[in-house]
């Protein structure tokens, strides 16, 4: 709109110094008149600019919310891939010993039950499923203690400070584990936006204690520790 204006101010005074100057309103208009075809052309290139350019962006987010998609899909297929071949390893030969009905030892049925947990674990905490965490829990379960893990999210995102997130709590929960020798440990990493990531409980013979994982400086903070009676 301020280009034709300035044209239209233009060929007004053209016309008016046409006029002044003896050559005639008309032949000043006429000098400015082959401007108005550059006019037109920046006007018609305008108005199919804007539309081709909200395309533009429009596919732009598609090709977006696709790769976000794609991503999605990878990481979910990865996690099922990894799941089966976990299955595979550690419960298909039980599985197979179940349906040629053999007999198992008592020692064999504690480990049975202890992958069993395992599987378990990966499923409802797959947050917590890191090696150090897997071993703890499972020399812990061992031992007689009772152990709980659950996930709400809280590290579902990718990202260097997820992972970073993630290995030290697999630290901090794998030092609870082996610190544990009886009664029961409960590890829930917490939902998204939390200020608190994870909150890992023990309750023993000797102590109940709570200790947050805190988010926000990847620090583990002992928020109750009270020697039990």
């Amino acid at each position: 709109m301020a280009a034709w204006a300035g044209s239209a101010a233009i060929s007004l005074v053209a016309t008016v110094w046409g006029h002044v100057a003896g050559q005639g309103a008309f032949w000043g208009l006429a000098v400015t008149l082959p401007g108005y075809a550059i006019m037109i052309m920046g006007s018609l290139f305008s108005l199919m600019l804007r539309p081709m350019a909200g395309q533009l962006y429009a596919l732009r987010e598609a090709n977006e919310r696709q790769a976000a998609l794609d991503a999605a899909t990878a990481a979910a297929t990865e996690v099922r891939e990894r799941r089966l071949a976990a299955l595979d390893e550690r419960a298909r030969p039980i599985l197979t010993r179940i349906a040629e009905r053999e007999e198992f030892t008592d020692d064999e049925v504690a480990v049975a039950r202890l992958i069993e947990a395992q599987l378990r674990d990966g499923i409802r905490a797959p947050g917590l499923d890191h090696p150090r965490v897997r071993d703890a829990a499972w020399q812990a379960r061992r031992r007689g203690v009772t152990v709980l893990l659950l996930d709400d999210g809280g590290l579902a995102a990718d990202g260097e400070d997820t992972e970073a997130a993630r290995r030290r709590l697999a630290d901090a929960v794998a030092r609870v584990l082996d610190e544990t020798s009886d009664g029961r440990v409960t590890v829930r990493i917490q939902p998204p936006g939390r200020a608190v990531l994870a909150s890992v409980s023990v309750v023993g013979t000797s102590r109940v204690e709570r200790v947050d994982f805190d988010a926000s400086d990847l620090a583990v903070h002992e928020v109750a520790d009270v020697d039990a009676q």
